[in-house]
């Protein structure tokens, strides 16, 4: 947990004096890597969405 501790303190570092529109494209490039990492796994569905799709394949 440190080494991505620590990587979200330099990430911040670098992006702090960057123009407002730089800084939430580099957010969303973050993001969408935070994305392919934690993804690894897939996810549950909602039980609500679930029986929906249960119900509206019937």
């Amino acid at each position: 947990m440190a080494f991505l501790r620590a990587d979200v303190d330099r990430f911040c570092r670098e992006v702090a004096d960057l123009a407002p529109a730089i800084r939430l494209r580099r957010l969303a490039e973050l993001r969408a890597m935070l994305d392919e990492v934690t993804n690894v796994l897939p996810r549950r569905r909602p039980r609500c969405l679930a029986a929906f799709e249960m119900a509206s394949a019937s």
